[in-house]
């Protein structure tokens, strides 16, 4: 299926009674039970459904259904922004006393959250010195539960090895971690490189048009838990505790729908007429 159908339709079913062809905004916070009983089961995650929208929410679930097909995933995590999601996809992995290794090219904020932030929790955030993979595998010792990088990083404009990564993150049995901002699954999906997680901050590329923030989290299979915490999903433990963007997400299946495929060959394109006019040194 085309990327184009993709985020035009994938993970919504028109409304039975109203026939909506658009997504509706479901702005409620709470939700009816059948019986007692259910709503329990909703609460201990026994069944599918809707308990609550700072855990989930109707609208919420078609952008992380469309997401995570775009991206090739199994499920996804909508949160209230870039830094949330890759937040929770390291304190799903991590305890006090564990470390995280990361490629040195980072956007600002996430260097803030791995220099400064995680380590008040008692996370350790080792940073490479290049992004080869070479230089992040042996910083990998026992306490270490991920290594972490960019696919196109921001703003250095590195390309990482996502498959090289993935492979010295598997020798140890840890998870790969990728943080797909810049490319999005338009022109780049990590998990076809063996990518176990990946990240994207919704409010840039992906929405494209600086009306609203998002994050979200994507998972392609039971991430390795090698020396990672013993439980239940990323994704579905992340659920537990999520908190939600205040609009619910509302303006993001309609945002993918209309414009991703379209923005992203236009800016591919122009990014590719300025290389073309940078010279290249003999041998590279």
């Amino acid at each position: 299926m085309r990327n184009e159908t993709i985020a035009l339709h994938s993970g919504y079913e028109v409304d039975p009674t109203t026939k909506a062809v658009a997504v509706p905004i479901y702005q409620t916070v709470a939700y009816a039970f059948d019986t007692a009983e259910h709503g329990a089961a909703l609460f201990n995650l026994e069944v599918e459904g809707y308990r609550y929208s700072r855990i989930s929410n109707p609208t919420n679930a078609v952008l992380e259904r469309r997401v995570a097909a775009l991206e090739g995933g199994l499920e996804a995590l909508s949160v209230s922004s870039g830094q949330a999601a890759l937040h929770y996809s390291v304190l799903n992995l991590t305890e006090v006393g564990r470390n995280i290794i990361s490629v040195p090219q980072l956007y600002g904020t996430t260097h803030t959250l791995f220099a400064h932030v995680l380590p008040k929790l008692g996370i350790t955030i080792r940073f490479a010195e290049t992004d080869r993979p070479g230089a992040l595998e042996k910083l990998v010792d026992e306490d270490t539960r991920a290594i972490f990088c960019e696919s196109v990083g921001n703003p250095a404009g590195n390309i990482c090895d996502i498959e090289a990564l993935a492979n010295a993150a598997h020798r140890h049995g840890i998870p790969l971690i990728v943080d797909n901002t810049v490319a999005t699954p338009i022109l780049l999906r990590p998990f076809d490189y063996g990518a176990d997680i990946v990240v994207h901050s919704l409010t840039k590329f992906m929405g494209g048009h600086g009306t609203t923030m998002g994050g979200i989290h994507s998972r392609q299979r039971q991430v390795p838990l090698g020396r990672a915490l013993q439980a239940v999903s990323d994704v579905q433990r992340a659920r537990r505790v999520v908190q939600r963007s205040r609009l619910y997400g509302s303006f993001w299946p309609g945002g993918l729908r209309r414009t991703l495929s379209k923005r992203l060959s236009k800016d591919d394109g122009c990014c590719l007429v300025a290389a073309e006019c940078v010279p290249v040194a003999p041998g590279n």
